[in-house]
């Protein structure tokens, strides 16, 4: 017959004792229930409790090192870590997430990654790579969450480890600025051996950067829509404010004689023609706008 736990002065635990132990306990399968790899199993959560030891660790510890050859693995109870790859950082974990499960799915694996506490203190079930195993083996929805936890970590790792490789060059905005420069530069020379007035010099050295510059950004093949789409807003946006200009001086029969600006008092521009550039920009601009929304909107979906 069952006898109760004898505590070391001989007389069993109290009943307060033994309450406690089983309210700790059921808060501990509720947060495993939580997990990931859990997803709400109750048989697997219990047999996490049988084969798991508590650990604790306090803030700045590190509870994984990279290249070591444990294999454990730790569903946290409370507490947050920091994963780390080569000192960069790759994710952020809380409970009730776990960590170390890449290395415990194969044994002899290396570890990956650093794990460090950031949380004041860490409390976790500290499971071996053999039960671990085991769970995988027993239990095939808990094989699966853990394939697809696997996998988006992995897609962090290449996210970050990508960016840090991406930022070695230069970035497209700094090449288009550039050649805008050198653009601007070399028409304010021509300008001047031209002979032209500085007006016209200043005037034609800034066109030409502008137009050197916006040519170079709407060649990123990354954000090819989004820029051709941009350019189309504010050619629209110009187009109008040119148009709407032309049509009150026109009202108006005054002559300004803006410098390249020939408006007449009775502009030959016909309205006909004004309106179907209009709606042609604006369809330009909508069309372009909305596949680059495709576009990455697909690259979201896809990096999840």
């Amino acid at each position: 017959m069952f006898e109760p736990k004898k505590l070391d002065n001989g007389l069993p635990p109290s009943r307060d004792a033994q309450e406690h132990d089983s309210e700790a306990s059921e808060r501990l399968l509720a947060t495993l229930l939580n997990n990931e790899l859990v997803c709400g199993n109750r048989d697997i959560a219990k047999r996490i409790l049988q084969k798991a030891k508590p650990v604790s660790f306090a803030k700045g510890e590190r509870i994984i090192e990279q290249g070591g050859t444990d294999d454990c693995v730790y569903f946290m109870v409370s507490g947050s870590v920091d994963v780390r790859i080569n000192g960069r950082h790759i994710d952020y974990r809380n409970a009730p997430y776990s960590v170390g499960e890449m290395a415990a799915k194969r044994a002899g694996q290396a570890r990956t990654a650093d794990v460090v506490v950031v949380s004041q203190s860490l409390s976790a079930l500290a499971i071996s790579g053999g039960d671990f195993r085991m769970l995988m083996s027993d239990f095939e929805s808990f094989n699966a969450n853990l394939n697809n936890a696997i996998d988006d970590l992995s897609r962090k790792k290449i996210s970050q480890l990508g960016e840090k490789t991406e930022n070695k060059g230069w970035s497209w905005s700094a090449i288009s600025g550039v050649v805008g420069v050198a653009c601007a530069i070399a028409a304010g020379i021509f300008a001047w051996l031209a002979g032209s007035a500085l007006l016209y010099g200043v005037i034609c050295s800034t066109s030409a950067g502008i137009v050197g510059f916006v040519i170079i950004m709407l060649g990123n093949p990354q954000y090819l829509y989004r820029k051709v789409s941009i350019a189309a807003g504010m050619a629209l946006i110009a187009y109008v404010g040119l148009g709407a200009l032309n049509y009150n001086l026109t009202i108006s029969g005054f002559d300004p004689s803006l410098p390249f600006l020939d408006i007449e008092a009775q502009g030959e521009q016909r309205i006909e023609v004004f309106w179907l550039s209009v709606i042609a920009l604006a369809a330009v601009s909508g069309i372009f706008g909305y596949l680059d929304y495709r576009v990455n909107h697909a690259r979201v979906g896809n990096s999840r």
